[in-house]
Protein backbone atom coordinates (compact mmCIF):
# COMPACT_ATOMS: atom_id res chain seq x y z
CA UNK A 1 0.00 0.00 0.00
CA UNK A 2 1.44 3.40 -0.98
CA UNK A 3 1.49 6.36 1.39
CA UNK A 4 -1.52 8.08 -0.20
CA UNK A 5 -3.63 4.93 0.02
CA UNK A 6 -2.55 4.36 3.59
CA UNK A 7 -3.48 7.91 4.63
CA UNK A 8 -6.81 7.62 2.82
CA UNK A 9 -7.61 4.35 4.57
CA UNK A 10 -6.55 5.80 7.92
CA UNK A 11 -8.75 8.85 7.31
CA UNK A 12 -11.69 6.63 6.51
CA UNK A 13 -11.18 4.63 9.68
CA UNK A 14 -10.92 7.83 11.72
CA UNK A 15 -14.15 9.21 10.22
CA UNK A 16 -15.94 5.91 10.86
CA UNK A 17 -14.68 5.91 14.44
CA UNK A 18 -15.89 9.47 14.97
CA UNK A 19 -19.28 8.61 13.47
CA UNK A 20 -19.54 5.58 15.74
CA UNK A 21 -18.61 7.67 18.76
CA UNK A 22 -21.22 10.31 17.91
CA UNK A 23 -23.86 7.60 17.45
CA UNK A 24 -22.98 6.11 20.82
CA UNK A 25 -23.17 9.51 22.49
CA UNK A 26 -26.57 10.22 20.92
CA UNK A 27 -27.87 6.81 22.03
CA UNK A 28 -26.67 7.47 25.59
CA UNK A 29 -28.34 10.89 25.74
CA UNK A 30 -28.73 12.34 28.29
CA UNK A 31 -25.58 11.28 30.12
CA UNK A 32 -25.17 14.52 32.08
CA UNK A 33 -27.40 17.40 33.29
CA UNK A 34 -29.53 19.21 30.71
CA UNK A 35 -30.31 22.93 31.05
CA UNK A 36 -33.81 24.16 30.24
CA UNK A 37 -33.42 27.87 29.50
CA UNK A 38 -36.41 30.06 30.42
CA UNK A 39 -36.51 33.67 29.26
CA UNK A 40 -38.54 34.86 32.24
CA UNK A 41 -38.03 35.18 35.99
CA UNK A 42 -39.17 32.44 38.38
CA UNK A 43 -42.86 32.23 39.21
CA UNK A 44 -44.52 32.96 35.87
CA UNK A 45 -46.47 30.52 33.72
CA UNK A 46 -43.55 29.56 31.48
CA UNK A 47 -41.31 28.99 34.50
CA UNK A 48 -43.92 26.87 36.28
CA UNK A 49 -44.44 24.65 33.23
CA UNK A 50 -40.68 24.40 32.67
CA UNK A 51 -40.15 23.17 36.22
CA UNK A 52 -42.97 20.64 35.94
CA UNK A 53 -41.51 19.37 32.69
CA UNK A 54 -37.97 19.27 34.07
CA UNK A 55 -39.14 17.20 37.02
CA UNK A 56 -40.87 14.67 34.77
CA UNK A 57 -37.99 14.45 32.27
CA UNK A 58 -35.53 13.94 35.12
CA UNK A 59 -37.56 10.97 36.31
CA UNK A 60 -38.26 9.51 32.87
CA UNK A 61 -34.82 9.94 31.28
CA UNK A 62 -32.79 9.26 34.45
CA UNK A 63 -30.68 12.40 34.23
CA UNK A 64 -31.11 15.87 35.77
CA UNK A 65 -33.02 18.53 33.81
CA UNK A 66 -32.37 21.90 35.44
CA UNK A 67 -34.25 25.17 34.85
CA UNK A 68 -32.00 28.16 34.08
CA UNK A 69 -33.87 31.49 34.21
CA UNK A 70 -32.43 34.17 31.89
CA UNK A 71 -35.03 36.94 31.67
CA UNK A 72 -34.82 39.97 29.41
CA UNK A 73 -36.31 41.47 26.24
CA UNK A 74 -39.37 39.21 26.28
CA UNK A 75 -37.26 36.08 26.04
CA UNK A 76 -34.91 37.35 23.31
CA UNK A 77 -31.87 37.18 25.60
CA UNK A 78 -32.52 33.54 26.46
CA UNK A 79 -33.00 32.62 22.79
CA UNK A 80 -29.75 34.36 21.84
CA UNK A 81 -27.92 32.62 24.70
CA UNK A 82 -28.89 29.15 23.44
CA UNK A 83 -27.41 29.91 20.01
CA UNK A 84 -23.99 30.32 21.64
CA UNK A 85 -24.04 26.85 23.20
CA UNK A 86 -23.06 23.48 21.65
CA UNK A 87 -25.48 21.74 19.30
CA UNK A 88 -25.77 18.65 21.49
CA UNK A 89 -29.18 18.87 23.16
CA UNK A 90 -27.81 19.74 26.59
CA UNK A 91 -29.27 23.26 26.41
CA UNK A 92 -32.97 23.49 25.52
CA UNK A 93 -35.09 26.62 25.17
CA UNK A 94 -38.54 27.17 26.61
CA UNK A 95 -39.86 28.67 23.39
CA UNK A 96 -43.03 30.73 23.23
CA UNK A 97 -45.03 33.09 21.07
CA UNK A 98 -42.67 35.95 21.95
CA UNK A 99 -39.34 34.22 21.27
CA UNK A 100 -40.35 32.50 18.03
CA UNK A 101 -43.10 34.66 16.51
CA UNK A 102 -43.35 38.24 17.81
CA UNK A 103 -39.76 39.16 18.76
CA UNK A 104 -38.26 38.33 15.34
CA UNK A 105 -40.71 40.84 13.83
CA UNK A 106 -40.52 43.59 16.43
CA UNK A 107 -36.81 43.19 17.29
CA UNK A 108 -35.08 43.05 13.90
CA UNK A 109 -31.68 43.71 15.51
CA UNK A 110 -31.86 40.52 17.58
CA UNK A 111 -29.23 37.96 16.63
CA UNK A 112 -31.76 35.11 17.00
CA UNK A 113 -33.55 33.86 13.89
CA UNK A 114 -35.96 30.99 14.74
CA UNK A 115 -35.76 29.37 11.30
CA UNK A 116 -31.99 29.53 11.17
CA UNK A 117 -31.07 29.01 14.80
CA UNK A 118 -33.56 26.56 16.31
CA UNK A 119 -35.05 23.14 15.75
CA UNK A 120 -38.57 22.42 17.10
CA UNK A 121 -38.78 19.52 19.54
CA UNK A 122 -42.24 19.52 21.13
CA UNK A 123 -45.14 21.86 21.69
CA UNK A 124 -46.39 21.78 25.30
CA UNK A 125 -49.46 23.91 25.80
CA UNK A 126 -51.38 27.03 24.91
CA UNK A 127 -53.40 29.71 26.67
CA UNK A 128 -56.18 31.82 25.19
CA UNK A 129 -56.69 35.52 25.72
CA UNK A 130 -60.14 36.71 26.74
CA UNK A 131 -61.91 39.93 25.86
CA UNK A 132 -62.80 41.50 29.20
CA UNK A 133 -64.55 44.79 29.92
CA UNK A 134 -65.34 46.98 32.90
CA UNK A 135 -68.82 45.94 34.12
CA UNK A 136 -70.05 49.55 33.94
CA UNK A 137 -69.58 49.62 30.19
CA UNK A 138 -73.16 49.32 28.81
CA UNK A 139 -72.56 46.36 26.52
CA UNK A 140 -73.20 42.63 26.89
CA UNK A 141 -71.72 41.17 23.72
CA UNK A 142 -68.93 41.70 21.21
CA UNK A 143 -71.44 43.05 18.67
CA UNK A 144 -72.68 45.61 21.19
CA UNK A 145 -69.09 46.57 22.03
CA UNK A 146 -68.31 47.19 18.36
CA UNK A 147 -71.47 49.29 17.96
CA UNK A 148 -70.67 51.28 21.11
CA UNK A 149 -67.05 51.88 20.04
CA UNK A 150 -68.18 53.10 16.60
CA UNK A 151 -70.69 55.44 18.23
CA UNK A 152 -67.94 56.82 20.53
CA UNK A 153 -64.74 56.90 18.40
CA UNK A 154 -61.54 57.43 20.36
CA UNK A 155 -63.36 57.34 23.71
CA UNK A 156 -62.60 53.74 24.76
CA UNK A 157 -59.20 52.71 26.09
CA UNK A 158 -57.90 49.16 25.81
CA UNK A 159 -55.15 48.17 28.21
CA UNK A 160 -52.24 45.81 27.74
CA UNK A 161 -49.33 44.43 29.73
CA UNK A 162 -46.94 46.33 27.42
CA UNK A 163 -46.39 47.29 23.81
CA UNK A 164 -45.78 44.38 21.46
CA UNK A 165 -47.17 41.55 23.60
CA UNK A 166 -50.03 39.29 22.57
CA UNK A 167 -52.50 41.30 24.71
CA UNK A 168 -51.62 44.50 22.87
CA UNK A 169 -51.55 42.89 19.42
CA UNK A 170 -54.90 41.17 20.00
CA UNK A 171 -56.39 44.62 20.54
CA UNK A 172 -54.75 45.87 17.34
CA UNK A 173 -56.18 42.90 15.45
CA UNK A 174 -59.63 43.78 16.82
CA UNK A 175 -59.20 47.29 15.42
CA UNK A 176 -58.07 45.94 12.04
CA UNK A 177 -60.93 43.45 11.76
CA UNK A 178 -63.74 45.78 12.92
CA UNK A 179 -62.60 49.30 12.04
CA UNK A 180 -63.21 50.64 15.54
CA UNK A 181 -61.21 53.56 16.93
CA UNK A 182 -60.04 52.57 20.43
CA UNK A 183 -56.92 53.84 22.21
CA UNK A 184 -54.10 51.56 23.39
CA UNK A 185 -52.85 52.15 26.93
CA UNK A 186 -49.70 50.10 27.72
CA UNK A 187 -48.88 49.16 31.32
CA UNK A 188 -45.88 47.59 32.98
CA UNK A 189 -47.44 44.15 33.36
CA UNK A 190 -50.93 42.68 33.67
CA UNK A 191 -51.34 43.47 37.37
CA UNK A 192 -51.64 47.26 37.14
CA UNK A 193 -53.59 47.00 33.89
CA UNK A 194 -56.21 44.73 35.47
CA UNK A 195 -56.46 47.06 38.48
CA UNK A 196 -57.17 50.03 36.20
CA UNK A 197 -59.64 48.03 34.13
CA UNK A 198 -61.61 47.11 37.22
CA UNK A 199 -61.65 50.78 38.32
CA UNK A 200 -62.66 52.02 34.86
CA UNK A 201 -59.48 53.89 33.87
CA UNK A 202 -59.39 51.62 30.82
CA UNK A 203 -62.57 49.94 29.66
CA UNK A 204 -61.46 46.75 27.95
CA UNK A 205 -58.55 44.40 27.32
CA UNK A 206 -57.70 41.19 25.49
CA UNK A 207 -55.90 39.82 28.51
CA UNK A 208 -54.30 36.41 29.05
CA UNK A 209 -56.82 34.04 30.59
CA UNK A 210 -54.88 33.44 33.85
CA UNK A 211 -54.50 37.17 34.58
CA UNK A 212 -58.20 38.04 34.30
CA UNK A 213 -60.25 34.96 35.07
CA UNK A 214 -60.18 35.67 38.82
CA UNK A 215 -61.66 39.13 38.28
CA UNK A 216 -64.27 37.69 35.95
CA UNK A 217 -65.34 35.12 38.52
CA UNK A 218 -65.45 37.79 41.22
CA UNK A 219 -67.67 40.00 39.06
CA UNK A 220 -65.21 42.90 38.86
CA UNK A 221 -64.77 42.30 35.10
CA UNK A 222 -67.09 40.91 32.46
CA UNK A 223 -65.86 38.41 29.85
CA UNK A 224 -67.33 38.63 26.35
CA UNK A 225 -65.33 36.12 24.29
CA UNK A 226 -62.17 34.08 23.96
CA UNK A 227 -59.65 34.89 21.26
CA UNK A 228 -58.80 31.28 20.35
CA UNK A 229 -60.23 29.76 17.18
CA UNK A 230 -62.25 27.21 19.19
CA UNK A 231 -64.13 27.42 22.47
CA UNK A 232 -61.84 27.13 25.45
CA UNK A 233 -62.32 23.94 27.50
CA UNK A 234 -61.87 25.82 30.79
CA UNK A 235 -64.65 28.33 29.97
CA UNK A 236 -66.81 26.49 27.41
CA UNK A 237 -69.75 28.92 27.72
CA UNK A 238 -67.77 31.85 26.31
CA UNK A 239 -68.04 32.27 22.51
CA UNK A 240 -65.01 32.73 20.32
CA UNK A 241 -64.42 36.09 18.67
CA UNK A 242 -65.23 34.47 15.34
CA UNK A 243 -68.54 33.13 16.70
CA UNK A 244 -69.23 36.64 17.99
CA UNK A 245 -68.92 38.05 14.47
CA UNK A 246 -65.25 39.05 14.13
CA UNK A 247 -63.79 37.01 11.23
CA UNK A 248 -60.32 35.47 11.07
CA UNK A 249 -59.53 36.09 14.75
CA UNK A 250 -57.27 33.48 16.34
CA UNK A 251 -54.93 34.59 19.13
CA UNK A 252 -53.33 32.25 21.66
CA UNK A 253 -50.11 32.29 23.60
CA UNK A 254 -48.22 29.02 23.54
CA UNK A 255 -45.04 27.41 24.81
CA UNK A 256 -42.89 24.53 23.66
CA UNK A 257 -39.35 23.19 23.61
CA UNK A 258 -36.72 23.87 20.97
CA UNK A 259 -32.98 23.26 20.69
CA UNK A 260 -30.20 24.87 18.74
CA UNK A 261 -30.28 24.00 15.04
CA UNK A 262 -27.90 21.19 14.21
CA UNK A 263 -28.78 19.20 17.32
CA UNK A 264 -28.55 15.49 16.36
CA UNK A 265 -31.86 14.09 15.16
CA UNK A 266 -31.72 11.03 17.49
CA UNK A 267 -31.52 13.42 20.46
CA UNK A 268 -34.43 15.52 19.18
CA UNK A 269 -36.51 12.40 18.52
CA UNK A 270 -35.80 11.00 22.00
CA UNK A 271 -36.85 14.26 23.65
CA UNK A 272 -39.97 14.55 21.49
CA UNK A 273 -41.04 11.01 22.41
CA UNK A 274 -40.47 11.57 26.12
CA UNK A 275 -42.39 14.87 26.15
CA UNK A 276 -45.22 13.37 24.10
CA UNK A 277 -45.77 10.80 26.85
CA UNK A 278 -45.68 13.47 29.56
CA UNK A 279 -48.39 15.46 27.75
CA UNK A 280 -50.70 12.47 28.08
CA UNK A 281 -50.28 12.36 31.86
CA UNK A 282 -53.48 13.37 33.73
CA UNK A 283 -51.33 14.91 36.46
CA UNK A 284 -49.44 17.11 33.98
CA UNK A 285 -52.72 18.12 32.29
CA UNK A 286 -54.10 19.06 35.72
CA UNK A 287 -51.09 21.26 36.42
CA UNK A 288 -51.48 22.97 33.03
CA UNK A 289 -55.13 23.68 33.78
CA UNK A 290 -54.13 25.28 37.08
CA UNK A 291 -52.34 28.04 35.15
CA UNK A 292 -55.08 28.31 32.53
CA UNK A 293 -53.38 26.20 29.86
CA UNK A 294 -54.35 23.12 27.89
CA UNK A 295 -52.02 20.57 26.24
CA UNK A 296 -51.06 21.33 22.65
CA UNK A 297 -49.66 18.24 20.94
CA UNK A 298 -48.05 18.60 17.53
CA UNK A 299 -45.75 16.40 15.51
CA UNK A 300 -42.30 17.83 14.88
CA UNK A 301 -43.15 18.71 11.28
CA UNK A 302 -46.45 20.31 12.29
CA UNK A 303 -44.63 22.29 14.98
CA UNK A 304 -42.29 23.68 12.31
CA UNK A 305 -45.25 24.54 10.04
CA UNK A 306 -47.05 26.13 12.97
CA UNK A 307 -44.09 28.45 13.61
CA UNK A 308 -44.26 29.67 10.01
CA UNK A 309 -48.01 30.26 10.32
CA UNK A 310 -47.49 32.15 13.59
CA UNK A 311 -44.85 34.38 12.04
CA UNK A 312 -47.22 35.28 9.20
CA UNK A 313 -50.15 35.84 11.57
CA UNK A 314 -48.28 38.24 13.85
CA UNK A 315 -46.53 40.02 10.98
CA UNK A 316 -49.91 40.87 9.48
CA UNK A 317 -50.95 42.49 12.78
CA UNK A 318 -47.65 44.31 13.40
CA UNK A 319 -47.45 45.66 9.86
CA UNK A 320 -51.15 46.51 9.66
CA UNK A 321 -51.11 48.41 12.96
CA UNK A 322 -47.62 49.90 12.37
CA UNK A 323 -46.49 48.67 15.78
CA UNK A 324 -42.92 49.55 16.75
CA UNK A 325 -40.87 49.08 19.91
CA UNK A 326 -39.22 52.37 20.90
Amino acid sequence: MNRRSFLGAAGGLTAAAMTGQAFAEDAAYPSRPVSLIVGAPPGGGNDIVARLLAERLTADLKSPFLVDNRPGASGARAAEYVTRLPRDGYALLMANVATHAINPILLPDSSFDPKRDSVPISMLGKITNILVINPKLPVNSVAELIAYAKAHPGKLNFGSAGTGGSVHLAGELFKLRTGVDIVHVPYRGSGPMVTDLMSGVCQLAFDNYPSSIGGVRAGSMRALAVTAADRWPLVPDLPTMQEAGVPNFDITTWFGITARSGTPDPVVSKLHGAIEQILKSPDFIKHLAAIGAVPFELSRSHFANFLTEEHNRWKEIVDGAHVKIA
